[in-house]
C-alpha cells in the first residue's frame, strides 16, 4: 500500500473562487494549504525559510508575474516543486516555467491533475528531508554544507549558489571543500548526483 504524505502548500493565485478550489482539494489530502492573492504576501512567505511541499502559482498576479516570484523564491526553495496555473498559452512564459523547473498548466485544471502533483510533491518533500538527515547524520555536513549540495542538486551554479547565501564564492569553495573532506567525493558534481540518486530511490 502507497504511504500518504501529507504536505505543506502554497497558492498564490488572486481569483478567489480558483484559489478555494485549490485549497479545497489539497484539504481533502490532509494537507495544510496557505492562500495569498498578491507578489508581495508570496514573496514574503518564501523568504522566511519556512518548509514547502509545492507551490502553485498563478502566472498574472495584481502586483507582478508569478514567475518573477518563483524565480525569486527559488533562491530559498530550489528544489520545491512548483505548479504554474493559467489560462494563457504563451511560449515564452511556458519556456520561463521549464527554466525554473516548474510544471505549466492551462485553466481550467481537472482536479486529478491537482491531486497527482500534490502528492508526488508531498512524497519528493518527504524523500528530501529523510536525505537530507541521513546525510547530517553520516557526514556530519553542517547546515551550510548541506545547503551548498542540496542547491548543487538544483542545477545551482558555485555562482548562483554565492548569490542565493549572499556570500562570496571563495566563501562557497571553502564548504564545498570541507563538504568533499567530509563525504570522499571527488566534486560537487558527484555529490548532487549522488543526492539525487538517493532522491530518486537508485
Amino acid at each position: 500500500m502507497d504511504v500518504m504524505h501529507v504536505g505543506r502548500f502554497l497558492v498564490v493565485e488572486d481569483d478567489p473562487s480558483v484559489a478555494r478550489a485549490i485549497e479545497l482539494i489539497l484539504r481533502r489530502g490532509g494537507d495544510v494549504v496557505v492562500v495569498v492573492g498578491t507578489a508581495y504576501e508570496a514573496d514574503a512567505l518564501l523568504a522566511d525559510h519556512s518548509s514547502w511541499s509545492g507551490i502553485f502559482l498563478d502566472l498574472r498576479l495584481p502586483d507582478g508575474s508569478g514567475l518573477d516570484v518563483l524565480r525569486r523564491g527559488r533562491v530559498f526553495h530550489p528544489l520545491t516543486r512548483a505548479m504554474v496555473l493559467t489560462g494563457l498559452v504563451d511560449a515564452e512564459a511556458i519556456n520561463g516555467a521549464f527554466d525554473l523547473h516548474a510544471e505549466y498548466v492551462v485553466k481550467p485544471v481537472a482536479a486529478e491533475r491537482i491531486t497527482r502533483f500534490s502528492r508526488e510533491a508531498a512524497a519528493f518533500s518527504s524523500r528530501l528531508a529523510s536525505a537530507a538527515e541521513a546525510w547530517v547524520a553520516r557526514y556530519g555536513l553542517s547546515e551550510a554544507e548541506l545547503n551548498v549540495l542540496v542547491r548543487a542538486a538544483a542545477g545551482q551554479s558555485r555562482k548562483e549558489i554565492a548569490d542565493a547565501r549572499a556570500s562570496s564564492e571563495l566563501t562557497i569553495k571553502k564548504h564545498v571543500g570541507n563538504m568533499l573532506r567530509l563525504t570522499g567525493d571527488d566534486t560537487l558534481q558527484t555529490a548532487a548526483a549522488r543526492l539525487l540518486r538517493e532522491l530518486a530511490g537508485g
